[in-house]
């Protein structure tokens, strides 16, 4: 019941929004249209059995797949009834799952199908260039230079619509002591990279066979990927270069007053059934562009009987394992971050089948990315049902552990994170900011900068390190809030855990508020060449939040 009174007064609100402030004319038309900007009927349109994406696994040390950047068709792709033309990998919402291992050697033919680029002028940081792509594999420690994860290359479509569709070979190997993990892939060619994401050009990668894996329960357990994307499209559910769809207004979240929902593997609030008791490990990817998840598993019955709060229990984060249990009551997710979470939820008394809903909770504004309120969303429907699975230490432990399960995750952590960082070389800086125009000047729109410029391919000042060395590394936000992500090498942070402790935990995505400066340590073990560093709310990469970095001997 309360839900549907927030739903209600969301969609209220938001009428009353778009009376003033339309979004598309539309919406004034008809409400009925399944494209227009409203909020989605979840019980019309959700409620799909929950699926993994589909998948792609190695075969000795080798896995090959083939991408093609391919506009969906129109008349069997659909989002909750609307039909949808958007650039994809293979036609579908999501890209295909890829399962390798540490030494593997991803091998990627990339064929770009879309059509020809426009003749124009093009401005570096204004989006530009949307048939023109790459790939970055969000998180893997690999080299970033010539047919690997290079995202300063660029994979353009055909010239003329009679030319063949270009093919592009992408190699990407894996180091023999690659963390096992959840990691991600996508389009990272500045000044489409916002658009591409935004149309579901997306795919988990999942670095199997150490660490966590070994663990006996964590092995044997259901493994579901969440692949939380914020697809954006028009009311001819479409993306074209004159859709504003990202919400460039600063003063707003578009993807709140869209109505539009965030998706699941492609899905709209699909269905999860889990056993009473039974351990499922679910791998959580932000691949949306630019508003904050907090997930929180909630109880659909009022009844005081069912009223059990059921905690998220994070094993890993950004791919790497924590090596202790973290139990939450809220997630956070913000656009880039994973998180590797065990659940379990208890059984049923009455009635013998119980039901969750995995809830987006709202955002207040000081906690969002744009310093605007973000409405809750209902993410997925848990069912609780069947008979209880047994627990045991070795195969089903009772959540969040016994002594010898703790013990375990510490081992994966020594086996399998990196070595910690203790001794500091250095020192960088990066400073995000947003120059607004103003009466006085000629710039007719906001300059997005780290370190006081613009992002230049042909950066003379680049960021420098050097091969072997470690840094310290102080992030600083003068505009707003961005996550900040670097390329190639994680991260060490020193956080809260959930009884307020210090804790270090690897990463390579972390979100920097605006004036509260933020602590890394970050060492550069491997690979020499030029890589970037930027903010992950997208649109903000592309239009110049972005920053060379180079590895130096």
């Amino acid at each position: 019941m309360k839900k549907r009174i927030i739903r209600l007064f969301s969609a209220f609100v938001l009428a009353i929004v778009l009376t003033f402030a339309p979004i598309s004319d539309s919406y004034a038309k008809s409400q009925l249209d399944p494209c227009a900007f409203q909020l989605i009927n979840l019980d019309k349109y959700g409620g799909e059995e929950f699926a993994n994406p589909e998948s792609v696994s190695s075969q000795n040390g080798s896995l090959k797949v083939d991408l093609k950047v391919q506009y969906t068709d129109k008349e069997t792709t659909e989002i909750a009834g609307c039909k949808v033309k958007l650039r994809s990998y293979n036609g579908k919402l999501v890209g295909p799952t890829l399962r390798v291992k540490p030494n593997d050697l991803i091998s990627i033919n990339l064929i770009n199908t879309l059509p020809p680029e426009p003749k124009q002028e093009i401005n570096m940081n204004k989006p530009h260039g949307f048939n023109t792509t790459n790939i970055h594999t969000h998180g893997l420690h690999v080299l970033s230079t010539g047919n690997s994860d290079n995202v300063l290359k660029e994979m353009p479509p055909k010239e003329t619509d009679t030319d063949p569709d270009p093919n592009y070979n992408i190699g990407v190997k894996l180091p023999a002591n690659h963390p096992s993990g959840t990691f991600w892939y996508h389009p990272h060619k500045h000044g489409s990279t916002a658009l591409q994401v935004s149309s579901g050009m997306v795919g988990a990668i999942i670095v199997e066979g150490g660490g966590l894996d070994e663990i006996p329960a964590i092995k044997n357990a259901e493994d579901k990927i969440f692949v939380f994307q914020q697809i954006t499209y028009d009311t001819k559910g479409e993306i074209d270069e004159s859709y504003n769809g990202f919400g460039m207004d600063l003063n707003q979240s578009a993807w709140s007053l869209s109505g539009r929902q965030t998706t699941i593997n492609g899905q709209i609030y699909p269905t999860i059934r889990i056993k009473p008791g039974e351990m499922q490990r679910w791998r959580f990817i932000h691949a949306g562009v630019r508003d904050a998840l907090n997930l929180s598993l909630r109880p659909v019955s009022i009844s005081k009987r069912i009223r059990t709060q059921v905690k998220l229990h994070e094993i890993a984060i950004d791919g790497i394992a924590l090596g202790t249990i973290d139990s939450w009551s809220t997630l956070e997710l913000e656009p880039g971050y994973r998180s590797d979470v065990l659940v379990q939820f208890p059984s049923p008394r009455n009635p013998l089948v119980q039901e969750y809903e995995l809830v987006d909770v709202a955002t207040p504004p000081e906690k969002s990315l744009l310093g605007v309120p973000e409405d809750e969303e209902v993410l997925a429907k848990v069912i609780v049902e069947g008979n209880p699975v047994k627990l045991n230490d070795d195969t089903n432990p009772e959540l969040p552990g016994s002594k010898k399960f703790l013990a375990d995750l510490l081992k994966a952590k020594q086996k399998d994170a990196p070595p910690d960082i203790t001794r500091i070389d250095g020192r960088q800086e990066v400073l995000f900011d947003i120059q607004l125009p103003n009466q006085f000047s000629d710039e007719k729109a906001p300059k997005f900068m780290v370190n006081g410029t613009p992002f230049d391919i042909n950066d003379p000042n680049p960021i420098t390190l050097q091969l072997k060395k470690a840094d310290e590394w102080v992030l600083k936000s003068a505009f707003v809030n961005h996550p900040f992500h670097i390329h190639v090498n994680p991260f060490q942070y020193t956080r809260k855990d959930p009884n307020g402790n210090d804790e270090v935990i690897w990463r390579d995505t972390l979100l920097v508020r605006q004036g509260k400066d933020e602590i890394i340590k970050s060492r550069y073990d491997s690979f020499l060449g030029k890589f970037v560093l930027h903010c992950h709310i997208l649109d903000h990469e592309d239009q110049g939040m972005m920053k060379l970095v180079q590895i130096i001997q």
